[in-house]
């Protein structure tokens, strides 16, 4: 806005002192803090950002905690206050006026203690912790919680995985707990386990996927193969058979079926079981005994060769626990001596008078709980983790002595340790937890002789469940997934009039003359309040036992005036609290009274008055302790400490306002037409100096040094130009700071304006849009490059065979590749949708995001790469695929940018949306890899991308006949619109007609509702295709994070991916030669030549030189180089005879030594349509003209239907699939196996 904010700060940081710039304001509740949960807005007006802590006068108790969020529902928590933080004065920075305070607030938690030298615990310091730790930080409930070794995943109730620690397949050690940043299946996770350097998961349509490092065969046919992604592995009967119950080993896994189906894979254990091994990577069934049926799997992680596994089985109607494998350390327990046994056996116990409910083992030890909760165990005991006395190893299930008079209800096993949680059985509901063994990560001061620790501080919360690890323990809480979750929830009351129980939000409550009380919610009292009595109670917080306490009684006819109107109701609280009133006393409107962010600090009781109360009169004092029960705790005090460096002060301005003026003066009177010279010269100033915002980020540049090219910028006043460098320089510094702070949200940032989208100013995220048009360009590529840095490559480039043959039969056909199996893009989405596109995750140009192999045709990994990018990009821009259509202004060729494509609104079935996604995954590509696509979009598609405004003029640019006619409705010419006709309709992109209102076919626009019918057409058009945009979105955040590009401008993106129209200028800047210069008889030659080319002439030679017709921007271009080789003079003996050489897509070119300049234009121009029919399409890029004419082509070859018609529903038999037939497998046999399975699973 002008700079304005920039003139402030450039004054306030020169002229101020640290204790000027910064005052306190406080709130608090002034009392003991009630047991009812609060949930409350802090608001201090004209903050821009505060600093937000808790003084030390506040008080809680140490098992909850403070939740602070920037939304009413707590949903988004910027921080969580412990006892220990508030006391230890941490606080959080608010970018914002106001923010909500939850109390108490119980997050879902896992604590966690042992060894963290991997970082397996989620502390970024590498040491072991003897106290239990806080490891996750999200507010997701848990699921389930898997350590193997050296790494932690965690998978909530949402679907969501979260990891830490050291596994090679995270290809990064991982400090703390993170989000799973690959694809996972679409679907439920109904089952997941993790074992040595492998995670394995069932989904809930039975498929098994499974990622890590194969060191048995344990899940793919190459040993030592390690997959960096979750990779599908095809098990036998996977439709027909459900899967119960799955565990993994170390090196291998077993599953159970819902039919009692045992099957495992792995080497190490087929070995132990006496099973031939395998290097198929193929599941085998382990047979039983007749009758037995397994319900339960655990598998052994042992570190040595030794493989043990255990099956809970029915036998018979009854439970019983058998065994199999290997084991030297009694583990089997079938029997003093026993330490294999080939075939599963049962394990020794006494049957017939125990029944073991449950079971668990992880390493070299097990325990057991019988039905009546006795507690057993057996195997390795040398450190005491069975919590057996004697240093030995047991051979059969041995009851643990410490527990005789305890009932043991759950059970965990580590490594070297166990953890149980039981209870006396003379105090069946007071819970105890015990840690068994020495190398427990717990202090051990208490420890028992039997290796036996009580773990008091678990008394009294208890968790949801816990798990041991390798030398690890974890404990979750389920606690609450929003800071207001329980608020406003009136259990035991309901609706009088809804009949609705509980109720929620704000409840109205009264007592009539027959002393029977009604209870009302906000449906209940919107019904009925014109009926209810002048005064009754409301309130937003729930109150136990509302009828058996005691209220005041009063007459509202000599309470309340009589002359105003009884829908104009007032709230007002009168309250004491310790005896006390409290003053001033609160008020609310009916508006406020049901607004869900509105609350106080306090749980108060509100009196609803229908009508003004007099003014001698006074309403009854609730005392608050009467109705709400209080804590021992003194409660809060919120301490804020405003930062006036985000928000303009007039007092602070005041004191030298001369000043202020001046500089504002300089800095918005400055002609932003020489913006751009400014911030190139700052640029360049920076590059000399080597200097930059991230290493150095307090940078002083002087007007006075700068050299400026224009002389109207030189004869500018120095003061000027220094003033508009300090705000530009300013302004960049503030850019990165506030990158962390930023939510791209569509709904939140913008809003409507006469149908057009604008920016909400007040947001944040909305400024930095509309500014950063003002970042320097080093700042954009230093960050981006920092993001670059951080995230996964993928190096296992896939090689795809592709039979070109059948492409261009397809081709000749003339039909719309609707399935995406027959086309290059089909090709290319088949083969890399196996690993989810992130193949495509490539830094830099020299890298490649597949090998192809064109069958019968010669190869050159770059050559072949290119040439699949060059006609995927011609795909897409034609009828042969129909995800995207001409623009009207393409189609009927009129208007601005007539060779634009759009998105099809009519492709919304799973299989198009996937192939969207690839779309998305290869913009991203090209945006991180600087490999340019020349996706021909509209700049409505990049805003839509960029979360940016969306204009009247991004719809001239796809419809200029609509925008036209919209132009002349704002006229308000009188006429213009009648005598047309318009109903309150719209045609979409792909020419469907839709009403804009209910039967608008039958409603008619005229001047009064004009711009109405404006509104909803652009609101239409802007929202049409956002399913298939959020699809492009999530492929694009496969290979790049889509919110750190909105650093660049919608312009910014669209040229990072699309590139720069390659003119001869750029061609010469990237051009080295050999054996000849630029300005030497060879050099001027060649380049009167290309300079001498007609546009269509330069954009062929471009694209069989280089395969492309643009390059990539000019901070991606130094990995780009065109070169041009003079051949020797006695290379040939006639120069002239012999052709000028251009290997496709090389950007390599050799010249003969030609005895004119004629000779040699035409000797290029024949190696181009000699190169050119290494391409499909007879010539150049398919670009403007020639992109007009084939799509007319096209669509005389596809009868001129609609590609609407094309899009496939999900389970569609269409007539037009029918007969379909995969001609490439049986013609060549040389193309991508199991095509026609893959493809069945869209159908």
């Amino acid at each position: 806005k002008g700079f304005d904010m920039i003139s402030y700060l450039m004054y306030f940081n020169n002229e101020l002192s640290g204790p000027q710039q910064h005052t306190k304001a406080y709130a608090e509740t002034f009392h003991n803090q009630f047991k009812t949960k609060i949930s409350s807005k802090i608001a201090f007006e004209g903050f821009k950002k505060m600093t937000f802590r808790f003084d030390e006068i506040s008080d809680i108790d140490s098992k909850n905690f403070i939740g602070i969020s920037s939304d009413p529902a707590g949903e988004s928590i910027l921080k969580k206050f412990s006892y220990e933080d508030m006391k230890g004065g941490k606080s959080v920075d608010i970018y914002s006026n106001q923010c909500y305070i939850h109390y108490p607030y119980s997050p879902p938690r896992i604590l966690a203690t042992g060894e963290n030298y991997n970082y397996e615990l989620g502390q970024d310091n590498s040491s072991s912790y003897d106290k239990t730790v806080e490891m996750m930080n999200y507010t997701e409930k848990v699921k389930k919680v898997m350590n193997s070794g050296n790494y932690t995943v965690v998978l909530t109730e949402n679907n969501q995985l979260y990891y830490c620690g050291y596994k090679s397949s995270f290809e990064r050690t991982n400090q703390t707990l993170i989000k799973y940043h690959k694809v996972i299946p679409k679907g439920e996770i109904k089952h997941i386990d993790c074992g040595g350097t492998t995670m394995i998961m069932a989904m809930d349509d039975g498929k098994i996927y499974f990622e890590g490092y194969d060191t048995g065969y344990h899940y793919s046919s190459c040993y030592g193969e390690e997959k960096y992604t979750l990779k599908y592995k095809q098990r036998p009967n996977e439709e027909e058979e459900e899967i119960i119950d799955l565990n993994v080993g170390k090196d291998y896994h077993m599953y159970i079926t819902a039919d009692g189906k045992l099957y495992a894979l792995g080497n190490t254990i087929f070995e132990s079981l006496n099973i031939p091994r395998t290097d198929d990577g193929k599941y085998k069934q382990i047979e039983l005994d007749e009758g037995v049926i397994p319900k339960k799997v655990i598998c052994s992680e042992s570190e040595y060769s030794e493989k043990t596994v255990f099956l809970l089985v029915e036998v018979e109607g009854k439970t019983e626990l058998w065994s199999a494998g290997k084991s030297n350390y009694g583990l089997l327990g079938q029997g003093d001596g026993i330490s294999v046994s080939e075939k599963f056996k049962p394990v020794e116990y006494d049957k017939e008078n125990v029944t073991i409910k449950d079971f668990e083992m992880k390493y070299d030890h097990a325990v057991a709980i019988t039905t009546d909760g006795t507690l057993l165990g057996w195997g390795r005991n040398d450190d005491k983790q069975l919590g057996f006395s004697e240093n030995k190893n047991f051979y059969t299930p041995t009851k643990i002595p410490y527990f005789e008079d305890y009932t043991v209800h759950e059970i965990s096993c580590g490594m070297y340790h166990s953890v149980v949680k039981a209870s006396i059985k003379s105090e069946k509901d007071k819970v105890k937890f015990f840690n068994l063994g020495n190398n427990n990560g717990f202090k051990n001061d208490n420890k028992t002789d039997d290796g036996i620790l009580y773990l008091e501080e678990f008394d009294n919360v208890e968790p949801k469940f816990w798990t041991c690890g390798k030398r690890t323990t974890y404990w979750i809480f389920d606690g609450e997934e929003s800071g207001a979750e329980g608020v406003g929830i009136h259990e035991g009351y309901t609706c009088d009039y809804t009949k609705q129980t509980p109720i929620i939000g704000t409840m109205h409550f009264y007592q009539d003359s027959n002393k029977e009380w009604h209870f009302l919610s906000k449906e209940g009292y919107e019904a009925s309040k014109e009926d209810l009595p002048d005064i009754t109670y409301a309130t937003k917080y729930h109150i136990e036992d509302i009828q058996g306490k005691e209220w005041p009684e009063f007459d509202s006819t000599d309470t309340l005036e009589e002359s105003k109107d009884k829908h104009d109701c007032q709230y007002i609280a009168s309250l004491k609290i310790n005896g006390e009133k409290v003053a001033p006393a609160p008020k609310y409107t009916e508006k406020e009274m049901f607004e869900k962010e509105v609350h106080d600090m306090n749980p108060i009781i509100f009196y609803r008055l229908a009508r003004p109360l007099k003014e001698d009169k006074s309403l009854p004092m609730l005392e608050l302790e009467k109705y709400h029960e209080k804590t021992e705790f003194y409660g809060i005090r919120v301490e804020a400490d405003p930062d006036y460096s985000f928000m303009k002060n007039e007092f602070i301005m005041a004191l030298e306002i001369d000043k202020y003026t001046a500089i504002q003066s300089r800095i918005q009177n400055f002609d932003s037409n020489y913006d751009e010279e400014l911030m190139k010269q700052i640029e360049n100033n920076l590059e000399m100096q080597q200097q930059n915002f991230i290493e150095c980020p307090y940078v002083f540049l002087m007007a006075a040094e700068l050299e400026f090219e224009d002389p109207n910028l030189r004869a500018l006043p120095t003061e000027n130009i220094q003033s508009r460098i300090d705000s530009l320089v300013m302004f960049n510094q503030y850019l990165l700071k506030s990158l962390p702070f930023l939510y791209f949200n569509e709904g939140l940032i913008h809003r409507e304006n006469c149908g057009e989208t604008e920016l909400e100013t007040e947001s944040l995220t909305a400024c930095f849009i509309e500014g950063k048009k003002y970042a320097l360009e080093s700042i954009k590529k230093s960050y981006l490059k920092t993001i670059s840095d951080t995230l996964e490559k993928d190096y296992s480039t896939p090689s795809i065979e592709v039979n070109t043959s059948q492409i261009k039969k397809w081709y000749d056909e003339g039909v719309c590749d609707t399935m995406g199996k027959n086309t290059m893009f089909g090709k290319m989405f088949k083969k890399l949708k196996e690993k989810h596109f992130e193949n495509l995750r490539i830094e830099a140009s020299t890298n490649y995001g597949w090998y192809a192999n064109f069958t019968n045709e010669g190869n050159s990994n770059d050559g072949t790469y290119r040439k699949c990018q060059s006609w995927m990009i011609d795909e897409i821009h034609s009828s042969f695929l129909p995800l995207f259509i001409p623009s009207k202004n393409n189609k009927e060729k009129s208007g601005p940018f007539q060779d634009r494509w759009v998105i099809n609104p009519s492709c919304t079935s799973s299989l198009h949306l996937e192939m969207y996604r690839f779309v998305g995954a290869l913009i991203a590509k090209a945006f991180r890899s600087g490999h340019v696509m020349n996706f021909r979009f509209p700049s409505l598609f990049w805003k839509k991308f960029a979360c940016e405004p969306m204009t009247l003029e991004d719809i001239e640019n796809v419809d200029q006949n609509l925008a036209q006619t919209l132009k002349n409705l704002k006229k308000e010419d009188p006429d213009n619109n009648i005598q047309h006709k318009l109903s309150f309709t719209v045609e979409l992109s792909d020419g469907t007609v839709v009403p804009l209102l209910e039967n608008g076919e039958e409603a008619y626009v005229n001047p009064s509702n004009a711009q109405e019918y404006i509104n909803l057409v652009l609101n239409k058009r802007f929202s049409e295709s956002q399913l298939q945009m959020d699809a492009l979105k999530q492929g694009f955040d496969v290979v790049f994070p889509s919110e750190a590009s909105r650093i660049l401008s919608w312009q910014d993106i669209e040229s990072r991916v699309r590139g720069d129209e390659c003119t001869v200028e750029i061609l010469k800047k990237i051009t080295d030669y050999s054996d000849m210069n630029q300005d030497d008889e060879w050099g001027t030659k060649f380049w009167n030549i290309i300079e001498s080319f007609t546009p269509e002439e330069k954009s062929r030679y471009l694209r069989c030189v280089g395969g492309r017709t643009r390059i990539p921007p000019p901070a991606r271009r130094n990995e780009l180089k065109h070169k041009v080789y003079l051949r020797d003079e006695h290379y040939f003996s006639n120069h002239d005879e012999n052709d000028v050489t251009i290997y496709p897509e090389s950007f390599n070119i050799y010249l003969n030594r030609f005895s004119s300049e004629e000779i040699m234009r035409e000797k290029i121009l024949k190696a181009i349509e000699n190169s050119e029919k290494y391409y499909i399409y007879g010539k150049g890029d398919k670009d403007s003209e020639k992109a007009d004419d084939d799509s007319d082509r096209e669509s005389q070859i596809i009868d001129e239907r609609s590609l609407s018609q094309y899009s496939v529903e999900d389970g569609s038999d269409s007539d037009e699939f029918e007969g379909e037939e995969d001609e490439e497998d049986g013609e060549s046999g040389s193309d991508d196996e199991d095509d026609d399975a893959s493809f069945d699973l869209f159908r």
